[in-house]
């Protein structure tokens, strides 16, 4: 008489993460105030945490997280330290792979990348990851250069040399210095898609689209 032994499957681990990238949190609160700083959130249909990663990394930012299956999470950084969860909280399958989890309700998996090598200025810090521009300007006192080695940190150093304490960067090459911002519309951050001159990996708002920099303290993002 013999017998069968069968055995569950092994689950296949999750890819590797991007050089660079480490997991900072692998299940945080996160909250209507959001733990992420400057956090920009977007929805992606191919949602993992490599492709939330890489959505982050072409917008020229350090810390990613993903939640609630569908939703990619960017900023510069967390609020606070973030409050850990149990991993149970964090078990909803991402939506661009079923076989890996994305976050839950309000529960978000963290990861940053301290080399990532575009870091603005001291002082300097995201103001509006993307705007609507008007041909009158949303930033005040606007003056408008081209670089031909444009990114949000050369245009924000640029600025800041001239002693202007507002940024902003538009249309691939465009470099807009002002001193002060007239709180535009918010556009879509799938707007500001148009890569850098000075470096292609990063985006540099689009046709009428700017992403904005600011020295001065801000209320909100």
């Amino acid at each position: 008489m013999s017998t069968t032994t069968s055995t569950s499957p092994t689950p296949t681990p999750p890819p590797p993460l991007p050089s660079g990238w480490t997991v900072k949190s692998a299940c945080a609160q996160d909250g209507a105030s959001r733990i992420l700083s400057n956090d920009v959130g977007t929805t992606l249909s191919n949602n993992t945490p490599n492709n939330c990663i890489a959505y982050c990394t072409a917008k020229g930012y350090d810390f990613a997280g993903v939640e609630y299956g569908s939703e990619c999470h960017c900023g510069t950084g967390t609020a606070n330290d973030p409050s850990p969860l149990d991993p149970s909280s964090c078990g909803n399958p991402c939506a661009g792979d079923a076989g890996q989890t994305c976050g839950g309700s309000w529960a978000i998996q963290i990861y940053q990348n301290p080399a990532v090598p575009e870091t603005l200025p001291d002082g300097w810090a995201l103001v509006r990851y993307c705007a609507v521009d008007e041909a009158n300007r949303v930033i005040i006192d606007d003056q408008v250069t081209i670089l031909p080695n444009n990114t949000p940190a050369t245009c924000v150093e640029y600025c800041d040399a001239a002693e202007f304490d507002y940024a902003g960067v538009e249309y691939g090459d465009e470099c807009h210095c002002g001193t002060g911002y007239t709180g535009g519309a918010r556009a879509p951050t799938t707007d500001c898609n148009m890569p850098c001159s000075g470096n292609p990996s990063l985006t540099c708002g689009a046709g009428w689209r700017i992403q904005i920099y600011s020295s001065e303290p801000q209320t909100s993002s």
